[in-house]
């Protein structure tokens, strides 16, 4: 699946996603028009919740969850 935008905030870019075997996103990647591409690929646990972001193969985002599927624990890379 892919989307395209355009205007000045998003530079003509095209963003594609790609599903797991569980319909859930399993990574993206926007390409700008004007050259150059941003990865993203995420992570799930067993329960289904997203444990993890990754942006071009590096760790920016982590999650844990308690028994009940709520946040009990976020780190982030700013």
């Amino acid at each position: 699946t892919s989307r395209r935008y355009s205007g000045a905030m998003w530079h003509n870019c095209t963003h594609r996603y790609a599903y797991d075997g569980l319909a859930r996103v399993a990574g993206s990647t926007v390409s700008f028009g004007g050259g150059g591409s941003t990865t993203y690929a995420y992570a799930y646990d067993d329960a289904g919740n997203r444990t993890g972001v990754t942006v071009n193969g590096v760790l920016v985002q982590s999650h844990t969850y308690d028994n009940a599927d709520q946040v009990v624990g976020w780190t982030y890379d700013d």
